[in-house]
């Protein structure tokens, strides 16, 4: 160490970063028994060397230590016991959609339904607002929870879920 001006001038040795994982393992070895944390490996390591990102090469060789990851420093980490899990019946079928159990409507084709749409209200009267569209035409059942609605006959078809439909009473556009 050479002192220059008050400040202290270091001479590392420049090792390339492909044994820069070798001399880290020795230096965190130590000749006195090491294995003595980051900190004093990464003093050591600039003490006697150089390369770039070497930091980063010492906090990943030191989680890749065997000896230092035996112990393990803090408090273990929380742990609840466990709870019992109600798996019901061997082998038995899960619903792929669970939306489809709470279809409450049953609609068939060529029915006349109200086509429900929760909106956010954007404006000074929320009374007036609307929460449905339609009446639509069911015009085919995609399955128990899915339909097929248009609007009028000339409209593009769309694929609703069961549960934003109400079946439609009174007076009926004609088709």
């Amino acid at each position: 160490m050479h002192v220059v001006d008050g400040a202290a001038d270091r001479q590392q040795i420049i090792l390339p970063r492909s044994i820069g994982a070798e001399f880290i393992r020795l230096v965190h070895s130590g000749m006195t028994g090491g294995h003595m944390g980051r900190q004093n490996t990464e003093e050591q390591v600039q003490r006697r060397a150089y390369w770039p990102r070497w930091r980063s090469d010492v906090a990943w060789e030191l989680k890749k230590c065997p000896e230092c990851a035996q112990y393990r420093r803090g408090q273990p980490p929380k742990q609840t016991f466990l709870q019992p899990f109600n798996a019901g019946e061997r082998f038995e079928a899960i619903d792929r959609h669970p939306k489809s159990a709470r279809v409450n409507v049953n609609v068939n084709v060529g029915q006349w339904v109200w086509y429900l749409i929760p909106r956010k209200f954007v404006g000074r009267y929320p009374k007036w607002t609307r929460n449905c569209q339609g009446p639509y035409l069911v015009v085919r059942v995609i399955s128990p929870s899915d339909y097929m609605i248009q609007r009028h006959r000339r409209a593009v078809p769309i694929v609703v879920h069961g549960d934003k439909l109400k079946v439609c009473y009174g007076d009926h556009p004609a088709s």
